[in-house]
């Protein structure tokens, strides 16, 4: 039985890789629908939002919902929505979740707070400035009810196979003639005619002079040459197939967000402190990790995170070997497995922390 599952986003670039993701994982192209009021003519997905409610109703979603999604559309979400069987519905569900959708009740509850009481078909699309407000406002009041909602996105590999031509073989047959002799014995007959003198009597001369002829034929073998075709070699080819693993190796990147405490446990003057060491962490960035597949910005929670560690009052009088280990732990809960490849500049602005305590 097919089952229609939909994810509202606000930003258009996440609800194509959302649909993208959704082929990779080998969800059919056709039963793919992407929704916006954005015109993707010329990107070659996507279908307007003119008759959003005829495209939710006809993939199976209840009025409803229909209506909540397609006002969602109006103010300038983009809806990505697949129709599957149940026994990938779940599949298709975890990947839109991956992206972080629209909460759409929560979102239908801040609408009904303003007043909105059912979709129009007849009221116009928000234009771009009108959407940026609205997402704003829903940040706001996020914010007001004390909830800041903020995704982290990291990236990960997919390996597949393709088969390509190697190398081979091209067999070619063709025909060859070369002199052959064989030795064969011919027997022939040849007549000899030999007159010998004798003198004797005879016994019956009425039989003696009865006239006669007769023939005496020679004979003679010519030989005759037939040929026989006989397989004499056969050759063979042969396929042997063999597996080999490789490994592939790549990076990927992922959002970390790091939070830091304000007022008196933090002292706003170490922000501009940290600030005069940009020109330093950039010259170390460029010394050591240049080559690491980081950008400098990507690095700049590391440098950070060892400044804050050097002028963290908690710290003061002790090395760096009593400090590593509760650092480690620290960056490895936000950032599991990569302390030994960040600890090198983690220590490096550490150390120039330690000047301002």
């Amino acid at each position: 039985m097919a089952k229609a599952v939909v994810g509202l986003y606000d930003d258009l670039s996440i609800a194509r890789t959302v649909a993208q993701d959704l082929e990779k994982n080998g969800f059919s192209h056709q039963d793919i629908e992407l929704i916006t009021t954005e015109d993707t003519s010329s990107r070659g997905r996507g279908n307007g939002a003119k008759n959003v409610m005829n495209e939710l109703t006809n993939i199976g979603l209840p009025g409803d919902q229909a209506d909540t999604y397609a006002e969602g559309v109006r103010r300038g979400g983009s809806l990505v929505a697949i129709t599957v069987g149940n026994d990938r519905a779940d599949e298709a569900a975890d990947i839109m979740e991956h992206h972080v959708p629209v909460d759409i009740d929560q979102r239908l509850s801040m609408w009904r707070e303003q007043g909105w009481t059912g979709y129009d078909h007849t009221a116009k699309p928000y234009s771009d400035a009108e959407s940026r407000q609205e997402r704003e406002r829903y940040r706001t009041l996020e914010t007001q009810r004390g909830e800041e909602t903020i995704p982290v996105v990291e990236e990960k590999l997919q390996v597949g196979k393709r088969q390509i031509q190697g190398g081979g073989m091209r067999v070619h047959t063709y025909v060859t003639e070369r002199p052959v002799e064989e030795q064969v014995h011919l027997r022939e007959e040849h007549l000899d005619v030999e007159r010998r003198p004798v003198d004797r009597p005879v016994r019956d001369a009425d039989q003696a002079f009865r006239e006669e002829t007769f023939e005496v034929t020679e004979t003679a073998e010519r030989p005759v040459v037939g040929k026989r075709a006989h397989v004499i070699e056969e050759v063979v080819i042969s396929k042997e197939v063999g597996e080999r693993t490789e490994t592939v190796g790549d990076t990927v990147r992922r959002t970390n967000v790091d939070v830091e405490k304000t007022g008196t446990e933090q002292p706003v003057r170490q922000t501009a402190e940290y600030s005069q060491y940009d020109t330093d962490f950039r010259n170390r960035y460029n010394s050591s990790a240049k080559n690491s597949g980081y950008t400098y910005e990507e690095y700049a929670p590391v440098y950070r995170y060892g400044y804050k560690l050097g002028t963290d009052e908690r710290y003061n009088n002790r090395d760096w070997s009593k400090v590593e280990p509760e650092a480690r732990k620290m960056w490895e809960e936000r950032n599991p497995s990569t302390w030994d490849q960040f600890k090198a500049e983690i220590r490096h602005a550490w150390e120039q922390g330690r000047k301002h305590r």
